[in-house]
């Protein structure tokens, strides 16, 4: 089972036999979630990347796009606007057509979408993990609009407890370096 060590247990000549699971934190992280389940990622035989939500929301970036640079291989970010902070075009495994879009499906909280906007207006805080599938085996689970890739974001949920309140911040500004004045 998922999560749990396997045992041997030599039988003799008992009848009775107690056997109890136990917990394996070491595997129990090793988990990936697909279109259709959960499988353990060792018995995946696709390309699939992910990146903590821990790791994201360190980042002193503008948007989430810009923290996957350089936390998964094969994903590049093409700036296509000069506006400060604009978020870049995602591009998993390359560009996959010369016609029509190379956006990849992003899945959140299962919810498939292909408006790159959406997700990175996502508060990096919220981020549980980000699981990138980079392979053509994601179009037999989502289909033809995961021809250039899915992004399968998962969002942290409820938990019992006492109730929680982080406060993070960041401060930035940008300004054009040595603008030259054109005299006429």
């Amino acid at each position: 089972y998922i999560g749990y060590i396997t045992q041997e247990i030599k039988v003799d000549k008992n009848d009775k036999l107690i056997i109890t699971l136990e917990e394996d934190t070491e595997t129990l992280d090793e988990v990936v979630v697909v279109g259709y389940g959960a499988i353990q990622k060792r018995s995946v035989s696709t390309a699939i990347s992910t990146v903590k939500g821990g790791k994201i929301s360190e980042m002193p970036t503008s948007n989430i796009s810009q923290s996957l640079v350089g936390m998964s291989s094969g994903i590049t970010l093409q700036q296509i606007s000069g506006e400060p902070g604009a978020a870049p075009a995602i591009r998993v495994r390359g560009a996959g057509s010369i016609n029509s879009g190379n956006d990849p499906l992003f899945v959140i909280d299962g919810y498939p979408t292909t408006d790159a906007e959406l997700f990175n207006n996502i508060n990096p805080a919220d981020i549980a993990d980000i699981q990138i599938l980079k392979d053509a085996a994601s179009s037999a689970i989502y289909g033809s609009k995961a021809g250039n890739g899915v992004i399968i974001v998962t969002t942290k949920q409820g938990q019992t407890g006492k109730p929680k309140v982080s406060f993070s911040t960041q401060v930035g500004w940008s300004e054009a370096q040595n603008y030259v004045q054109r005299t006429f």
